[in-house]
């Protein structure tokens, strides 16, 4: 799932998010036709009525995903799809599913994630 934002000029205090997260289908890209997908935060009282606190999910978050490598083995990543940037949790989710792996998100927030690319440079030539 991808985490709740933060700024870095706001601490993350006791009232920080900790609802979990899960991604959703969310629009197409003009340009590309790709999917894109967004997380949304569950209410409060979401159970998913299982004795599993993690909550299944169908799509796949690139930025946030852990688990062992043998997968990788098994499920590689699309060798013909380079520099693909927009599709590629698309194409891994459809890739995972089709391999008969569940995917799962955290049943609360475990982190935090600075959303605006252009606050910080990173190296001499951002511009």
């Amino acid at each position: 799932s991808y985490p709740p934002g933060y700024e870095p000029t706001n601490e993350l205090g006791h009232d920080a998010e900790t609802r979990a997260t899960i991604l959703v289908p969310w629009k197409f890209g003009k340009e590309d036709g790709m999917l894109r997908q967004k997380g949304r935060l569950l209410r409060p009282e979401y159970r998913h009525g299982t004795d599993n606190d993690n909550i299944p999910c169908l799509l796949y978050a690139g930025g946030f995903s852990f688990f062992h490598s043998s997968l990788l083995d098994v499920c590689p990543y699309d060798s013909k799809l380079h520099g693909l940037f927009f599709g590629e949790e698309i194409s891994m989710a459809v890739r995972l599913y089709t391999h008969g792996v569940d995917l799962y998100a955290p049943p609360q927030t475990v982190c935090y994630h600075l959303w605006k690319r252009n606050q910080f440079r990173v190296r001499e030539d951002d511009g």
